[in-house]
Order: C-alpha cells, then sequence, then structure tokens
C-alpha cells in the first residue's frame, strides 16, 4: 500500500495531501511548511510519521486503496483519528456505516467531487488531490 502525506498549514485551515516528502515542496515553501526538505524527510521517519513546525503539522499514514491522483481523507470526531483512502468504496473496507455517520450510497452521491467536504454527526469527509512530485513544477526553497 501506499502513504499519503497529509500537511495541515495552522491558522489557515488549509489542508495539503501529497504522496512523497519531495512532492510537499512542488507546491508549498519551506517557509509555510516551517521546515526544509532534508530534515523534514528525517523527522517523519524517526517521529512515527507525525512531525509538527510553528505553522504546520506534517503527518504520513497509510493510503487503503489502489487508486492513484485523490484522496478521501476521513477524521472521526470521537475518536480524534484520521484514514485516508483513494477512493469512496475503500472507505467502507475498514470503516462501517455507523463509524462514519453515512452509507456508501449516500456518501458517493453527497458532493465529495471537486475538493469537496462532508460534515457527518461521527465524522468529517474530505476529498482532495493528491499531489505527486513533478520536476518541473517547484518552488524555491
Amino acid at each position: 500500500m501506499a502513504n499519503v502525506i497529509h500537511v495541515h498549514i495552522i491558522g489557515q485551515h488549509r489542508d495539503h495531501y501529497f504522496s512523497k516528502v519531495s512532492a510537499i515542496y512542488s507546491v508549498l515553501t519551506a517557509a509555510e511548511v516551517g521546515m526544509t526538505y532534508d530534515p523534514l524527510s528525517r523527522a517523519i521517519k524517526s517521529r512515527n510519521g507525525t512531525v509538527t513546525t510553528k505553522v504546520a503539522i506534517i503527518k504520513q499514514s497509510e493510503l487503503v486503496g489502489n487508486k492513484r491522483g485523490k484522496v478521501i481523507h476521513v477524521h472521526l470526531m470521537g475518536k480524534g483519528k484520521d484514514y485516508y483512502f483513494s477512493k469512496i468504496s475503500a472507505v467502507y473496507s475498514v470503516l462501517t456505516p455507523e463509524e462514519v455517520g453515512m452509507t456508501y450510497s449516500t456518501l458517493s452521491h453527497a458532493g465529495l467531487s471537486g475538493n469537496g467536504t462532508v460534515f457527518t454527526r461521527k465524522a468529517i469527509i474530505k476529498q482532495a488531490v493528491l499531489v505527486s512530485p513533478n520536476r518541473n513544477n517547484k518552488k524555491e526553497l
């Protein structure tokens, strides 16, 4: 299974999802992340996948499913847990409709496409683009 790196920009409530650490810097600057590439890469490996800087929370997790290009982020409010999936059907391979607060059919028609967000009583579900490294689109560090 692949990994996803979730970067939450503190204070701006912005979330970005990446397939690799190097992809982060194709969209964000080191100042926006609060750390340059090499220290971040080492820190994620040594701190069980979670790094907090003054400006961002960076978390590496397993991406459930085999489809690339998008990510479905499910945050279970009662448990404070985050799950990452490549498609809606993969959500229900790990979580029950009761845990999500919505059935598969309802969620698949709820408006997640186009970076949508759905709120239930039990979860916040977001769909976003999964950014992969692109050598031609790097920001200055």
